[in-house]
């Protein structure tokens, strides 16, 4: 299982989505579509489905800033805090954790708000981690292969990990980017720091302490799918690690300065399929 990707990364091509619903943020409104197995769409789950551009109801009196999908949730970034709805088999939703599932969103059980809100939030599988904008790093959800520093059967409600992060020497986190598995923390400088499942030598291994990668160049960005992460390098060059693959760079053949301008202003988004990582901003 551990090699399953295929080592390639395309540009202007399409993929196989990974989940089969999607969500965005219009205008400050929240719209969803596609599959609502758990209730993670914000409708109850006799909905099986919703049409493209569906409104969250109840949503009006936050103030909402991003929203995200992960394997079976979808959370909701606003000014002051998170809120999650979906499947709770790893306390992905942040919350009680006798509950199983919440066709309805509220709020991460955690003081967002005295941290200075979520400057930004990161989500695959059955995990999450959010950036404060005092730079705290929260986590919560499945960590079975350390990917929150702590290796967890059950799961984890939101927990700091800013201090495992400190002992590594990241003390100043600038992105968060999650892959369920295992995590990747960019810190000020563009270094990047790895926690979680990892291949070496070919092999699977654990690792609850992050570690900084060997890079060939800073980072400039980083974003993750399900168990692989990629970081678009100075150069202009990728670099691409996760259990499922051979770790490996690619230069990215297409305009580099460009790409290099997405990343910088944020405008450059990468898309996870099951062969294959798109490019497109």
């Amino acid at each position: 299982m551990f090699k399953s990707i295929t080592n390639q990364v395309v540009r202007n091509g399409r993929l196989r989505p990974q989940i089969d619903f999607s969500v965005s943020v219009s205008n400050g409104e929240v719209l969803v579509s596609g599959r609502n197995a758990f209730g993670q769409l914000g409708h109850p789950r006799s909905v099986e489905r919703l049409p493209a551009s569906t409104p969250v109801p109840n949503l009006g009196e936050h103030d909402v800033k991003s929203a995200h999908t992960s394997l079976s949730n979808v959370y909701i970034r606003t000014a002051t805090g998170v809120l999650s709805a979906g499947l709770n088999t790893d306390n992905q939703l942040g919350r009680d954790e006798m509950q199983t599932l919440s066709e309805e969103f509220k709020a991460v059980a955690y003081d967002f708000k005295s941290r200075g809100g979520v400057r930004q939030l990161s989500a695959n599988g059955d995990t999450c981690a959010a950036l404060t904008n005092d730079g705290c790093v929260v986590g919560w959800g499945n960590s079975e292969y350390g990917g929150l520093c702590v290796v967890e059967d059950r799961g984890l409600l939101p927990t700091s990990l800013s201090h495992h992060l400190d002992q590594a020497g990241c003390t100043y986190v600038d992105k968060v980017s999650i892959a369920g598995a295992h995590s990747w923390f960019m810190d000020d400088s563009g270094g990047i720091y790895a926690v979680g499942l990892r291949s070496v030598d070919g092999k699977p291994a654990i690792f609850t302490t992050p570690s900084l990668l060997k890079l060939p160049a800073n980072a400039v960005n980083v974003w993750s799918g399900v168990h692989h992460s990629v970081a678009l390098l100075q150069d202009g060059s990728l670099f691409i690690d996760g259990p499922q693959l051979d770790s490996f760079e690619v230069l990215a053949e297409d305009d580099a300065d460009t790409l290099l301008q997405l990343a910088h202003t944020n405008t450059l988004n990468i898309t996870f399929g099951l062969n294959g990582i798109l490019l497109h901003s």
